[in-house]
């Protein structure tokens, strides 16, 4: 039986510049196949995002493209601005 894995992205979560109370998503630019690689691409991935959303930068989800089509999150990772 073959083993297929999923995809997996990660996504930023950042406070809307217009309206502060409001948290946005933005899919950053890159998919990747495998859980091992994602977990060891955060801290890069990190660097990224700040440097795209600032102060704004909540946090990053790692998401896994499930069997029912929809983006589950796997993964939580916050910018050491938070801790």
């Amino acid at each position: 039986m073959a083993y297929i894995e999923q995809p997996y992205r990660f996504v930023a979560f950042h406070r809307s510049a217009t309206m502060p109370s409001v948290t946005n998503m933005s899919p950053l630019d890159e998919t990747i196949d495998s859980l091992s690689e994602g977990n060891s691409r955060v801290q890069e991935m990190m660097q990224a995002a700040e440097s795209k959303h600032g102060a704004q930068l909540l946090w990053i989800e790692l998401q896994e493209l499930g069997r029912h089509g929809a983006w589950d999150a796997v993964g939580r990772f916050y910018s050491k601005n938070l801790a």
